[in-house]
């Protein structure tokens, strides 16, 4: 069940069928009133975008809790969920930089704590790599959003940094800003996690042709002008799906007959360009 702007919680503990089992409060602003009663349980509780933090914990426990990052810069809120009695607890957010996020991932807590996390930037990817083995198993299955910032013309650095190291487990990659690169290169150690790819870049996409050996999704839509000349040089590919805008016929042209073995799906979004 999902509740929208709750204000009174001894209302909600009232009034809340017990068969209820999962909960989520989305933006509630309960107050910080006293009440009395017991402290309802839940299997699933999430908070998100909420106010009191604290005073909510007090009223509901849970042996799964959900929360926003923004949580964590409430008073006392910390404290607390380090000395929760429950099973987990992840966090969902964009500021991997934030400092209470690290504190509360370095502090000895009862539960186990995962991040879920959507979205990050190229250039911050080192700094923020720490928090990835901390990535919900589903997080680490769903599409991760990476803007690339920074202007990048080493074909290896960013095959290293987007396929290889910290990111590669992450199995659906959707990439999207200004990459400008020589990608007909094909490196000795290949990715072999990346399962589908999304991308903006004609560059990044030959790129993970390449070298992304368990690559069966594609989706290319090019928003610019690429100054290389990108070809495969690889002999064949296992493409299952693709999907693109406006390429070079030569470039589609290989990359559906390197890819007639295994590719059942194919739609071509513009047919001239």
């Amino acid at each position: 069940m999902k509740i929208y702007y709750c204000q009174n919680f001894s209302k909600l503990l009232t009034e809340l069928p017990r068969s209820v089992n999962d909960l989520t409060l989305d933006y509630s602003t309960g107050s910080n009133e006293s009440e009395c009663g017991k402290t309802r349980k839940f299997r699933k509780l999430k908070l998100l975008n909420c106010k009191n933090t604290l005073h909510i914990l007090s009223r509901y426990a849970a042996e799964s809790l959900t929360i926003d990052g923004e949580c964590l810069l409430q008073p006392g809120v910390i404290e607390y969920l380090t000395q929760m009695d429950c099973k987990q607890i992840t966090v969902r957010t964009f500021m991997l930089k934030c400092e209470q996020l690290i504190k509360f991932f370095s502090c000895k807590s009862k539960a186990n704590k995962y991040i879920e996390c959507s979205r990050i930037n190229y250039s911050q990817i080192e700094q923020v790599e720490w928090a990835f083995k901390y990535f919900t198993q589903k997080c680490l299955n769903k599409e991760i959003n990476i803007f690339i910032d920074e202007k990048i013309k080493n074909a290896k650095v960013i095959f290293e940094t987007l396929f290889r190291g910290s990111l590669k487990d992450f199995q659906n990659k959707r990439i999207g800003g200004s990459a400008n690169f020589n990608s007909n290169v094909c490196f000795k150690n290949p990715d072999t996690h990346t399962q589908s790819l999304y991308t903006n870049s004609l560059d990044l996409a030959v790129l993970a042709l390449n070298n992304c050996r368990g690559l069966i999704k594609l989706q290319i839509f090019p928003n610019w002008y690429s100054y290389n000349q990108q070809k495969l040089v690889v002999e064949k590919l296992s493409l299952q799906e693709l999907e693109i805008g406006c390429i070079d016929g030569a470039l589609l042209s290989d990359i559906l007959k390197k890819s007639k073995d295994t590719l059942h799906s194919f739609n071509n979004m513009r047919k001239s360009c």
